[in-house]
């Protein structure tokens, strides 16, 4: 998967699309949205053949907001990332079919959010948030936290009960990835920048470019500058993080 996103950043910069200096995060961005939907393709359909399709969205859906805030464990290449995740799906659905009590089931939430409370957030290496980004982390990650259990209280009150089961579950499954992570040591796997030939990617200035062109370049580093300016930075909600540029962004430039 790294070798088609950088691929695809390598035939973007060919193209005069972006600008060697986006090309890191150039790469980030595709590699998040890649995994992003690959997730979303593969999770979705299997979780909902266990709980159906309304206990499929809301799982995924509070999995997600709250990952994207508390990070967790990440697998250490994509395909691992896809095998994990499809793992956990399964597993955590067949727990949300099987628990029926709600005692049991408002007893795992509750234990599951102070978890988060006391673990999270986790700053994984390929993230690399600084101590002001965690700071201003944690609070979004509480209101995530009550807008999730707001959500099962809800569902329990109108009295969709394997709903509120997914979301106990999708709660708890955050948990465990957050205590994991903390007895896991890591590993930086840092995103290896190829040597870029200037002369092949920078446009003349003679060359023309069409509507189209420029239309999709705007569009491109409007996708970039969003990745790059998004504060505190979001952890990635699958279980792949790539590596975070370190490398700053110049500001953007008009094309004359």
């Amino acid at each position: 998967m790294e070798q088609v996103v950088k691929h695809m950043t390598h035939w973007l910069l060919k193209k005069h699309l972006i600008v060697p200096e986006q090309s890191e995060w150039c790469h980030y961005m595709l590699m998040q949205s890649t995994m992003s939907i690959l997730s979303l393709c593969l999770l979705l359909p299997v979780s909902a053949a266990i709980v159906g399709v309304w206990g499929s969205v809301f799982y995924t859906a509070t999995f997600r907001i709250l990952r994207q805030r508390t990070g967790g464990y990440h697998a250490r290449t994509p395909h691992g990332c896809l095998l994990v995740s499809f793992v956990l799906q399964v597993l955590f659905s067949l727990l949300a079919a099987a628990t029926k009590d709600l005692y049991v089931l408002t007893t795992v939430i509750l234990l599951s959010e102070v978890a988060i409370f006391l673990l999270g957030p986790a700053n994984h290496p390929e993230l690399h948030l600084s101590a002001k980004e965690l700071k201003a982390v944690k609070p979004r990650m509480y209101v995530r936290q009550a807008i999730a259990f707001l959500a099962y209280v809800v569902a329990l009150l109108t009295h969709q009960g394997m709903v509120a089961s997914c979301i106990a579950m999708a709660t708890f499954a955050v948990a465990v990835l957050l205590a994991v992570a903390h007895v896991d040591d890591g590993e930086i796997h840092r995103f290896k920048k190829e040597h870029v030939n200037q002369k092949e990617v920078i446009q003349t200035m003679n060359e023309k470019e069409s509507m189209m062109h420029k239309a999709t370049r705007k569009a491109l580093d409007v996708m970039i500058r969003r990745t790059y300016d998004g504060w505190p930075p979001n952890s990635c909600w699958g279980v792949y993080q790539p590596h975070r540029p370190e490398k700053l962004l110049p500001k953007p430039q008009e094309k004359k």
